[in-house]
């Protein structure tokens, strides 16, 4: 039986082009389309439809709701972290289903907007979407096998021209042990 992704986003071409692409992968996917609203969503998730759910791939930025709904422009830095509060909601139904946040905005800009409106959410990593469907695929298959969720790209984004932010060969050991799959 293939793993199911429940994959969130306001973006209804691009989501349905990682839908394919996870599909191939092997996996179940069920597109939520966030463009509009978000009762869709709730429904789904309030619903008990989700029980069987592997994995939730969540787009950071998403649109704002009104001043009254929790998805408010101002709760939400004008939609950049929208997908943490998704992301908070889920995690009360739903205790131990890994999360994958992405987003196309450097990981500092949506660390910085986040700050402060966000607490920690266990099993829930963040990539950019450039990464694609190939290192969400990485990261559950190292979940299943480990119970951690591993953002692989931060451990691969330095700059070896930069020799303040030179990595060890220790550390680049632990690269390699991570993207090759242990026998």
């Amino acid at each position: 039986m293939a793993q199911k992704i429940v994959l969130i986003d306001d973006e209804p071409i691009q989501a349905n082009r990682y839908k394919s692409q996870l599909e191939a992968l092997g996996f179940e996917v069920e597109f939520v389309n966030t463009q509009r609203n978000y009762k869709a969503m709730r429904q789904r998730l309030n619903s008990g439809t989700w029980q069987d759910v592997d994995l939730y791939l969540i787009d950071m930025m998403m649109p704002t709701e009104p001043p009254a709904q929790r998805y408010n422009q101002q709760r939400t830095e004008d939609g950049l972290t929208t997908g943490i509060f998704v992301a908070q909601d889920i995690r009360k139904k739903h205790k131990l289903t890994p999360i994958i946040l992405w987003s196309t905005a450097p990981f500092a800009v949506v660390a910085a907007a986040a700050k402060g409106s966000a607490k920690v959410i266990p099993s829930c990593a963040f990539i950019r979407k450039d990464k694609g469907v190939e290192t969400v695929k990485k990261m559950f298959d190292s979940f299943t096998k480990t119970g951690r969720l591993q953002t692989i790209w931060q451990k691969l984004s330095f700059d070896p021209l930069n020799p303040e932010s030179l990595t060890s060969l220790k550390t680049l050991i632990e690269i390699v042990k991570l993207l090759i799959p242990s026998s």
